[in-house]
């Protein structure tokens, strides 16, 4: 402590921390925008721990460039070069190419760092067995289209998301213990109680649309998407773990199989519209989200539970108690009759 007030009260040595802070400050982010030659020359480069570079030009001089100290490097759209093994330092922990394909093909191991913790790649090139980083915990391949072998994915990774990627998972992921959140948009093959390990929370899937069987997702799942899924839904299908709920396409009876789900929250139906009764929904839901549906909703059949609710398309005669009393958000945006305020509940905001 006496040191440090005995440095701090040094005049010159306080101008320069303070000179250093200023400088750290305004050159912490990097844009490269027109030039190499805006890093090359750059007179307060060793400051900056993220660089961003949006020109297609070559990494010259190779493993000189990119200052030692980077800790976040993102390519942008516009780079396509060749990278070469040490262009990238071993301080770097995020990487990411913006670019949804990169044409050239990267010798990973040789590349990429093994400090690097959060790895986007635009690539579709065939991955070899542990040649990403093992510290990996962050994934994401935009253009990858392989089938995958074991001990591609490192098992440290938490969030993996794979844009292409259509081949069938069999036990792929099973080893990833750690993985919390799974993303694949063009994914649509079958699965089964395999696919899965039982540590993720969020499944996203935007074109999956094969039928799921009882069980088959896991019980740690508390966030599901199912965008294009549009199959008629069975008990055991949906996990009781589940908070939050959405399926764009979904338009199948849905009878009584949410009611076991004591934990949803939120529920989110953009194309349902089949009736629904006091059974429908489980009386933990709290936001529910009807975008074409347009039954007719009959007194208490809508849980008090709930306090946001949205229903684009309604447009039928409201009856008292209808509207649960602690709603206090409400949309009917197509809805033309009678408005009187006994109607709706007194907290509305």
């Amino acid at each position: 402590e006496k040191l440090f007030f005995s440095v701090w009260r040094n005049k010159y040595l306080l101008c320069e921390i303070q000179r250093h802070h200023r400088l750290y400050r305004k050159n912490k982010i990097i844009h490269i925008d027109k030039s190499m030659d805006q890093l090359r020359y750059h007179p307060h480069r060793r400051y900056a721990t993220e660089i961003r570079i949006n020109i297609n030009e070559p990494l010259e001089p190779h493993g000189k460039l990119i200052p030692y100290g980077t800790a976040k490097l993102k390519f942008i759209d516009k780079f396509n070069k060749p990278i070469q093994a040490g262009d990238i330092p071993t301080t770097v922990t995020c990487l990411k190419f913006n670019h949804n394909y990169y044409s050239h093909q990267i010798d990973i191991k040789s590349v990429v760092p093994s400090s690097v913790t959060e790895l986007r790649l635009g690539i579709n090139q065939e991955i070899s067995p542990n040649t990403l980083p093992p510290s990996l915990t962050n994934l994401y391949l935009a253009s990858y289209n392989q089938p995958l072998q074991p001990n591609i994915l490192p098992e440290l990774i938490t969030d993996l998301a794979m844009d292409n990627f259509n081949h069938p998972l069999s036990n792929s992921l099973s080893a990833l213990h750690s993985l919390k959140e799974l993303y694949l948009d063009n994914f649509n093959q079958e699965i089964s109680i395999q696919t899965f390990p039982h540590s993720i929370e969020t499944l996203i899937f935007y074109r999956f649309n094969q039928i799921i069987k009882p069980n088959v997702l896991p019980p740690s799942i508390t966030k599901l998407i199912l965008v294009a899924y549009n199959h008629p839904l069975s008990h055991g299908v949906l996990p009781k773990s589940i908070t939050e709920l959405s399926m764009s396409y979904f338009n199948h009876p849905l009878s009584n199989y949410l009611s076991s789900l004591h934990s949803l929250k939120e529920l989110y139906l953009r194309e349902f519209n089949q009736e629904i009764s006091i059974e429908t929904f489980p009386p933990s839901i709290e936001s529910l989200r009807l975008m074409r549906f347009n039954q007719v909703i009959k007194p208490n059949v809508l849980p008090p539970s709930l306090t946001k609710l949205i229903l684009d398309k309604y447009n039928h005669p409201l009856e008292p108690q209808v509207i649960p009393p602690n709603v206090d958000h409400l949309e009917l945006k197509s809805y033309n009759h009678n408005l009187d305020k006994h109607l709706f509940p007194n907290n509305l905001k």
